[in-house]
């Protein structure tokens, strides 16, 4: 998978509102369609992986500024009947990994194979008359995803617990370009925003299901809530990157989301949405910009997928106590070792597959504090 180069900066404004989100990335292609749409070529950005091995580095070739080598370029390829794709490695720099395609290799993609698109926001940016909604689309499949439709909604009845059903049309629907596997694409489009009040904001990828893809479970992004009466009262910030295999070698995967807001907030919450067939063998640990880590998950009951899982203080439910998918509130298995942390600063979800021979995929998380 191509690396994201993106910085997405969102500030808070002591009346409550958002104020408009920095993005930056290597290149803008323009491949979107629809009012207040902009797009560019872009790749997972903070996050990374590590384990307890001591990785070699190199003095020289260092493009991704990690003291290391990268091995070949970004995007994919064809040698022979496999499919090369170039991704980062727990080291930050890029190498090749190769899937063999059982018909054969063309253009970049497997042949006959079906895309995988998967969809999580960034963003949403309160404006006088506009909620301009950011996020990110990537093929993590292994064949080419042709043109698509990516449909928005300033607000769902039902909030966190109603995402969209398919077929259901979105205040904006909006035609997107082809995307390869192992690519992701960076989007901003602006759509009408409701009437005063707190509203819950979700993003869906070929909502029609009119795709074949190896895949269907991650086309809708988690929700995202936020309000336009200048009481804040739930403010979200979400992982800036495309989704992120779990390694199955127990090493960890970090992924970091910036808070930029001194609001005080009452309470916390840890949104999830992750593809794995048996989530017990996962550990989740948040770890606030102090540096303390708080235990979410482990040893939950087996069964796939965490879809639309939350974690907070408030919950009424033990997840020790659910089943997959796990879909709702539940409260933390352990708790902070103090107070707990300030929310301005960088929160990061550590993720540890304890078990080998499953693998998984990060596709979605958010922090939001609720007042």
């Amino acid at each position: 998978m191509a690396r994201m180069r993106v910085i997405a900066t969102l500030l808070l404004s002591l009346a409550g509102c958002f104020s408009p989100t920095k993005v930056e990335h290597d290149s803008a292609d323009g491949g979107s369609s629809g009012s207040g749409s902009t797009g560019g070529s872009s790749t997972a950005g903070t996050a990374s992986t590590s384990s307890s091995s001591t990785q070699g580095s190199a003095d020289s070739g260092d493009v991704s500024g990690s003291g290391c080598t990268d091995q070949c370029s970004e995007g994919t390829s064809c040698d022979g009947d496999d499919l090369v794709t170039c991704v980062a490695g727990r080291d930050g720099c890029l190498a090749p990994q190769t899937t063999p395609c059982p018909s054969g290799c063309a253009d970049g993609a497997c042949v006959g194979e079906p895309p995988d698109l998967a969809i999580s926001i960034v963003s949403v940016v309160y404006l006088q008359t506009d909620l301009q909604v950011t996020y990110v689309v990537a093929n993590v499949g292994t064949g080419a995803a042709p043109e698509f439709r990516v449909d928005l909604w300033a607000d769902r009845a039902g909030g966190f617990d109603g995402p969209p059903p398919v077929g259901e049309a979105g205040d904006l629907g909006l035609s997107k370009p082809a995307l390869a596997p192992g690519d992701a694409q960076l989007y901003t489009d602006a759509i009408p925003r409701p009437p005063n009040g707190t509203h819950v904001a979700f993003a869906v990828v070929d909502p029609g299901a009119e795709l074949v893809e190896s895949d269907e479970n991650n086309n809708v992004s988690l929700g995202f809530a936020w309000t336009n009466d200048g009481a804040v009262i739930h403010t979200s910030f979400g992982a800036p990157q495309a989704p992120l295999p779990i390694p199955d070698d127990g090493s960890v995967l970090e992924s970091t989301i910036a808070v930029a807001t001194e609001a005080v907030a009452p309470e916390l919450w840890c949104s999830l949405n992750f593809t794995h067939p048996d989530v017990s063998e996962l550990l989740l640990e948040l770890v606030g910009p102090d540096g303390s880590v708080r235990t979410l998950a482990m040893a939950s009951p087996a069964g796939a997928d965490f879809g639309g899982t939350t974690f907070r203080d408030g919950a009424d439910a033990a997840i020790a106590d659910a089943s997959a998918p796990f879909i709702g509130e539940f409260v933390p298995v352990g708790p902070w070792p103090g107070a707990a942390p300030a929310p301005m600063g960088d929160w990061t979800l550590r993720i540890t597959d304890t078990v080998p021979g499953n693998a998984g995929r990060m596709n979605d998380w958010s922090v939001s504090l609720r007042q």
